[in-house]
């Protein structure tokens, strides 16, 4: 079979129809110019090769009509068991490029949609100058490159100049996910299978199962925003540019689940990889474009970890035999926090592009309320980056208290599960004490809330558990209690403990083995908060810390009893408090 491609480009935008397994490609340059009605021009498309390098299948001329726009066919379109990803460049009679994407291969028999803008040059260039220096064509090192690379401005750089911004981006990802101590070595050093890692980054690329995505989903938003900036105006285009964004944690949460592969291990290798960042020629990168990316790196791992507790959270509802209610309200708590994290993305996507003009832009509208953060004298640009920074970071946890307030069980809930419990010991329902279900609200003192829906999935599950004939035991941890759990150092004399005795209060020991549970994720959590308080770089602080808590909990997996290994986890992940 041959596969042909066609392309309009108009104003660099229009959307061509892909035959077969071919590539339909919308193209545009947002804000650069039309082209220019009568020049010729010509249409490479190329394939990225295993090693990094690129191969050009095709090309053709094309001359541009009155409206800025050509229209042309391209043959022999490769599909993903050719090459992991096509290029397309579009070049003016002088040899100078004006366009290029880049796009995940499509599947046979199928097609993909392309928006080639500002962006997605940059993108593209930075792309495939990781991919040449790392002799690979690796999707994760790809993907990242699209999180990372988020100023449009970018694209008038020259990649192959060591001096820019664009090359230096470029080599700092090769060496954050294919270097030594980077994202692919950690996963192989704590447990990823070749035959994993091959899934996972197949995925990435393509994903045809039901309601997940793909770099193809993330290359078509592109396509929407070429659209809507022709019909809607630059706005609405942004706003899609933003949703694109935001897909890239799903992408990788979706090629992870799919190769089998922990999320919590996705997590330390980005983590490991943001280590290998700070290390790299990316500390050179101008003051602008540095601000742009950590805060699109701020919103890529608030959503990789909401995603994540999403999908641990309810995989461990249902396995302790939540309602599907149980499992949709949470499910929805976290789409709506998702929701909400992408109107981050999109209330300020105009900084992630430009911080330097936003920045600036901000100074002029809000420099009489603005104060001296960060204390060097005077109030500047670089107080409104903070500020601004600042205004992320509480819409982020604006997010997050919605979240943990839509989680809450509802009172029907907690009267079911104290009718459970009550039914497993024997006793009349009227007989436990009002605190079971109902917990001091912190943000609030002096009123009670709800338990969260995890909570009471849990004890349901042991009250289950118990009426069956069945034990569930727990040998509490040795730990050290921090000082900052002061509600374990009555005395107030600074030596917090002991552990608190549950069953010597009188409660039930398979019901004191949950509330041990509790206590003891709690005094890991503060141990790990605490001793990274004062650290010289509490940053690197907490990430040899998070390696320590997650060993430590799979350790407090182990001790819990008389349930298979499986629930025992779940048990864990429903007893301990969501956090990002």
């Amino acid at each position: 079979m041959t596969e042909r491609l066609s392309i309009n480009l108009r104003s660099g935008l229009r959307l061509g129809l892909a035959a077969a397994a071919g590539l339909a490609l919308a193209a545009a340059a947002l804000p650069a110019a039309a082209l220019t009605a009568g020049a010729t021009y010509t249409v490479v498309l190329s394939k990225v090769n295993g090693d990094g390098t690129v191969t050009d299948v095709s090309s053709t001329s094309a001359t541009a009509d009155a409206n800025g726009r050509i229209t042309f066919a391209l043959s022999n379109v490769p599909t993903t068991a050719q090459a992991n990803f096509v290029v397309l460049t579009v070049k003016d009679a002088s040899g100078n490029v004006v366009r290029k994407g880049i796009s995940p291969a499509p599947p046979s028999g199928s097609s993909s949609l392309v928006g080639v803008n500002s962006l997605a040059t940059a993108q593209a260039k930075a792309v495939l100058k990781a991919l040449a220096l790392a002799g690979s064509d690796d999707p994760v090192l790809a993907a990242f490159a699209m999180v990372l690379v988020r100023a449009p401005g970018l694209a008038s750089q020259n990649v192959d100049d060591t001096s820019t911004d664009l090359y230096k981006l470029a080599s700092g990802l090769k060496d954050a996910i294919t270097g030594t101590g980077g994202f692919v070595s950690y996963m192989q050093a704590n447990g990823a299978t070749a035959s994993q890692l091959a899934t996972f980054r197949s995925r990435i690329v393509h994903n045809a199962a039901s309601g997940t995505r793909d770099l193809g989903d993330y290359v078509a938003k592109f396509k929407d925003a070429v659209d809507t900036q022709a019909t809607q105006g630059s706005a609405a285009a942004d706003d899609l540019m933003s949703e694109a964004g935001a897909f890239l944690a799903d992408i990788l949460i979706d090629a992870a689940d799919a190769a089998g592969i922990d999320l919590a291990l996705v997590q330390g290798a980005f983590n490991a990889a943001g280590d290998v960042v700070d290390t790299t020629s990316i500390v050179n990168i101008s003051q602008g474009v540095m601000k742009g990316m950590e805060a699109a790196i701020m919103g890529f791992f608030q959503r990789l970890a909401a995603m994540r507790l999403s999908r641990e959270y309810t995989d461990a509802i249902t396995l302790l035999g939540g309602s599907s209610q149980h499992a949709a309200t949470y499910a929805n708590a976290v789409a709506s926090m998702a929701a909400a994290f992408t109107n981050v993305d999109k209330t300020y996507g105009d900084y992630w592009m430009d911080p330097d003009t936003y920045a600036a832009t901000y100074l002029a509208n809000n420099g009489g309320s603005l104060t001296d953060l960060d204390g060097d004298g005077d109030v500047d640009v670089d107080d409104a980056h903070m500020a601004i920074q600042q205004a992320i970071g509480q819409a982020f946890d604006n997010a997050w208290q919605a979240f943990q307030q839509a989680i809450r069980a509802t009172n029907a809930d907690v009267t079911a599960m104290r009718q459970d419990i009550a039914a497993a010991l024997g006793v009349p329902e009227s007989s436990l004490p009002p605190e079971v279900g109902r917990d001091e609200d912190w943000s609030n003192p002096g009123t009670q809330v709800n338990w969260a829906i995890p909570k009471v999935v849990a004890f349901s599950f042991a009250a289950s558990h118990l009426a069956a004939g069945g034990t569930l035991t727990y040998t509490r941890g040795t730990e050290p209690i921090p000082s900052s759990m002061t509600w374990l150092d009555p005395d107030g004399d600074g030596n917090a403990g002991p552990r608190s005795d549950f069953v010597a209060q009188g409660i039930p020991p398979a019901f004191a083995a949950l509330l041990g549970i509790e206590e003891d994720m709690a005094i890991l959590t503060y141990r790990r908060w605490d001793q990274c308080r004062s650290a010289a770089d509490p940053y690197q602080c907490d990430k040899l810390a998070l390696k320590d808590f997650t060993q430590a909990l799979g350790a407090l997996a182990g001790r819990i009893g008389g349930v298979g290994f499986d629930e025992a986890k779940a048990l864990v992940r429903l007893m301990q408090e969501p956090n990002l």
